[in-house]
């Protein structure tokens, strides 16, 4: 994936079970949050250039509050790259 569009996909916001219903699910793959977050590194474990837990977890889009896995939206919003 193209570094630029990575670090704006890594710049949303990281989301923790208070943000979220856990029984709500992600509306691209379908996995319920509970799920995602369980099977989320922590925090420490992330980096922005990719590496370990990058792109897991939840984040929110600013505009309309949407949330999705990091890993799903990645995958669904720029498949071509």
């Amino acid at each position: 994936m193209d570094e630029g569009i990575s670090r704006l996909i890594y710049s949303l916001p990281t989301l923790t079970k208070d943000d979220v219903d856990i029984h709500d699910f992600c509306p691209i793959c379908f996995v319920d949050f509970k799920t995602i977050l369980e099977d989320s590194p922590s925090d420490s474990d992330t980096s922005i250039d990719g590496s370990e837990g990058a792109a897991s977890g939840l984040t929110k889009l600013s505009g309309c509050s949407h949330v999705f896995c990091r890993k799903e939206y990645a995958s669904f919003s720029f498949p071509f790259l």
